[in-house]
């Protein structure tokens, strides 16, 4: 069984050599499956800045926001090493400052909202929705926190039978693939 540091760099290769062509039509897909889903959804909506060529859910997010005006986004804040993130409130066009990893984040002065829906960045998934992240353990520590409805949004080559579930490794509710 190949170790998960090992399945990381194997998935962050094939995420990185993806053809612009296939890509597209995976950002495609995603896209039409995420807005057809989010379309009946009640917020407030987490999701995330993309980051090393994840699928950008920015986009949907905007549209989300754009058809209902009691809607929320909020981005996740690692407030603290190794412990659960919070969310602050997200606003199309307003400035953002950097955060843990050079992640582009809400100030402090966003107010703080608990998601009723998340899109969580997914590396790699297996068939029971266990996913594969980048090692920090954020995500499942947050998870366990709240009782939001969770969608990965992952591509193709990240589809891994190889991925072997821990105790504190929690399945997302749907994976999105393109």
């Amino acid at each position: 069984m190949i170790n998960k540091s090992s399945l990381r760099n194997r998935l962050l290769k094939e995420r990185e050599r993806m053809l612009s062509a296939d890509r597209e039509l995976a950002e495609q897909k995603i896209s039409m499956d995420l807005k057809k889903i989010l379309a009946s959804q009640k917020g407030p909506l987490g999701f995330y800045w993309p980051f090393r060529g994840e699928f950008d859910p920015r986009p949907i997010v905007k549209d989300w926001l754009s058809v209902n005006t009691a809607n929320a986004a909020c981005l996740p804040v690692i407030v603290e090493k190794n412990k659960p993130m919070i969310f602050r409130e997200w606003l199309p066009e307003q400035p953002m400052t950097k955060g843990t990893f050079n992640i582009d984040v809400p100030d402090a002065k966003s107010r703080v909202l608990v998601p009723n829906i998340l899109l969580v960045p997914t590396l790699g998934f297996n068939q029971k929705n266990f996913r594969l992240g980048y090692g920090g353990g954020y995500y499942d520590r947050t998870l366990a926190q709240f009782n939001a409805f969770t969608i990965g949004l992952c591509f193709e080559h990240g589809r891994s039978s190889e991925i072997v579930e821990e105790q504190h490794d929690i399945p997302l509710d749907l994976v999105i693939v393109g």
